[in-house]
C-alpha cells in the first residue's frame, strides 16, 4: 500500500508529460503554419507594391505625355497662327 500513493503521483506526472509533450506538438505545427502565413503575407505585400508603383509610374507617364502634347498642341497653334496672318 506504501507504493500506491507514488504509483498515482507518478501515473499523473507521465499523463501531464505526455499533453505536455502533445501541446508541444500541436506548437510546433501552428508555429509552421504562422511562418507560412508570414511569408505569403510579405509576398503579397511585395504584389501589392509592385502593382502600386506600376499605376503610379504609369500615371506620371501619362502625365508627362499630356504635358509634351500640350507643348506640341501650343507649337502647332502659333505655327497654325502665322499661317493665317501670312
Amino acid at each position: 500500500m506504501a507504493d500506491e500513493p507514488d504509483n498515482v503521483v507518478l501515473k499523473l506526472l507521465r499523463e501531464l508529460r505526455a499533453e505536455q509533450i502533445e501541446q508541444g506538438k500541436k506548437m510546433d505545427r501552428l508555429e509552421l503554419r504562422l511562418d507560412r502565413m508570414d511569408k505569403r503575407m510579405e509576398e503579397q505585400r511585395h504584389s501589392v507594391l509592385y502593382a502600386l508603383g506600376l499605376g503610379t509610374s504609369a500615371g506620371l507617364r501619362i502625365e508627362e505625355h499630356d504635358a509634351k502634347f500640350d507643348e506640341v498642341q501650343a507649337k502647332f497653334d502659333k505655327i497654325e497662327e502665322l499661317l493665317t496672318k501670312a
